[in-house]
């Protein structure tokens, strides 16, 4: 029987992962029986990289914005790239990993022109993961698309673009999972 094609999109898996990549390496455990997995995720040293785990599992990190940058450079420098990304927080609904949706969503598009992609499985923090995977969805209307949240987006305490009131996030949230 030939396996169908998964791509997981999370937040930091490789190489040490964060809860939520976790949790994305705990699915792809479950499902490798099943499924040929790709898994995207966010670059921690702002190089886009590709990983193969096995003959199954493939990793593929994603750099953009600012990620990485901040590590890389001192004093003034290291301070203006720190100041860069709180203007993203606070002035773009998807603050400053807005980039994230852009580069997985090109990144969808050039892993189903050489393997078909028959689902995907987002998992949110953060948030952009679920917009990339609804983003390809739109595309793509045959793919099945879940998503698994960990945390809700539209807290009282998240910190979000000036312009964007409680209700007005907590409405994006519920169209981009809908």
């Amino acid at each position: 029987m030939k396996k169908r094609h998964l791509a997981i999109i999370c937040g930091i898996y490789y190489p040490e992962p964060s809860p939520t990549g976790l949790c994305a390496k705990r699915f792809a455990e479950l499902l490798k029986d099943d499924f040929d997995i790709d898994i995207l995720c966010i670059s921690v040293n702002g190089i886009s990289e590709r990983i193969r785990v096995d003959d199954v599992i493939e990793i593929h990190t994603l750099a953009g914005g600012t990620i990485g940058a901040e590590d890389k450079t001192k004093g003034l420098l290291k301070k203006i790239i720190h100041q860069f990304g709180r203007i993203q927080i606070k002035s773009q609904m998807l603050g400053n990993l807005k980039w994230f949706e852009k580069v997985a969503l090109k990144k969808l598009v050039e892993i189903n022109e050489c393997k078909r992609i028959d689902s995907i499985f987002s998992i949110c923090s953060p948030f952009v993961a679920h917009t990339a995977a609804k983003n390809y969805k739109l595309i793509d209307l045959d793919v099945h698309w879940c998503a698994y949240t960990v945390d809700p987006y539209s807290t009282t305490n998240r910190i979000r673009a000036c312009y964007v009131s409680l209700k007005k996030l907590r409405t994006y949230e519920k169209k981009v999972l809908l």
